[in-house]
């Protein structure tokens, strides 16, 4: 009786194991279909060679990268299933831009969360680099004829109906030199001929900050934004001139509205809702 129950015990636990192994199987394949698709879906509107995905319980998906500029390759990798989200990891192995300014290469850290028919999305990037940058940024994302969900969203062709809400900006830049790499840059805009005045092109830079942004928030009656400004320039000025290491800065949103994707290519728009804060 014992040896019977025994048998049965294993036959029952195998058929188990394969069923849940097809239904594994099946969904890996769907994801790795869906994320394919949808990654090729958005590689014409960034130039990038087609994906292809691969793997079963670590997906990831690869392009050869993009040519002009020289970017590559892509690689994408579904690092985490959680309840109602996913989260994706994403680097560029080659950044081949001969600028000092440019980083050589990126790793991004992108979560996916549902939240009441929304989708919150935070973005976290680290690029190394003579210039070290580091990127971070939260915003929501929502479709105002439907509930969202993240197989529409993957599989859409259309992002033109999606309304979206950047809730917080965060920019932080190091460099043990940056007067080395910003000074290039300013002969290569032409706002420096000579070296030796690179000072002097600095406080001309900083003039003209001063005059479009400054006036602009006193002008929206955001007088307590004037001195966050004026703490960014200081703070920036002493990156520029190699007294720190190291500069950045929060920008949040204090406007919950939710604004259609066009509306961003005018960020200046949303200076009157925006809040700076200056990091340490």
């Amino acid at each position: 009786m014992g040896k019977r129950f025994l048998r049965v015990f294993l036959i029952v636990g195998a058929l188990l194991a394969m069923a849940l192994l097809g239904v594994g199987l099946k969904l890996s394949h769907d994801i790795k279909k869906i994320l394919q698709e949808s990654l090729n879906h958005l590689a014409p509107h960034i130039h990038a060679a087609p994906f292809e995905c691969s793997g079963f319980k670590h997906i990831k998906c690869v392009s050869a990268g993009v040519k002009e500029p020289n970017l590559g390759p892509i690689v994408v990798r579904l690092s985490e299933v959680k309840s109602h989200g996913l989260e994706f990891q994403l680097d560029l192995a080659h950044i081949k831009i001969p600028k000092r300014w440019a980083p050589k290469s990126a790793h991004c850290t992108i979560t996916l969360q549902l939240e009441n028919a929304t989708l919150l999305t935070q973005s976290h990037c680290k690029a190394p680099g003579e210039l070290e940058y580091a990127l971070g940024l939260d915003a929501r994302l929502k479709d105002p004829k439907r509930p969202l969900n993240l197989k529409a969203l993957l599989q859409t062709n259309d992002l033109k109906s999606l309304q979206a809400h950047v809730e917080t900006l965060d920019i932080d830049l190091k460099s043990q030199n940056f007067k080395a790499v910003l000074l290039p840059f300013l002969q290569e805009s032409g706002d420096l001929k000579d070296p030796k005045d690179y000072d002097k092109a600095l406080a001309q830079l900083q003039k003209s900050f001063q005059g479009v942004v400054i006036v602009g928030l006193m002008i929206a009656g955001l007088q307590e934004e004037v001195t966050h400004a004026q703490e960014l320039l200081k703070t920036f000025n002493a990156f520029a001139t190699n007294k720190s290491d190291h500069f950045g800065f929060t920008v949040r949103n204090k406007d919950s509205a939710f604004k259609p994707l066009e509306a961003f290519n005018s960020p200046w728009e949303f200076l009157p809702h925006l809040s700076l804060k200056v990091h340490p």
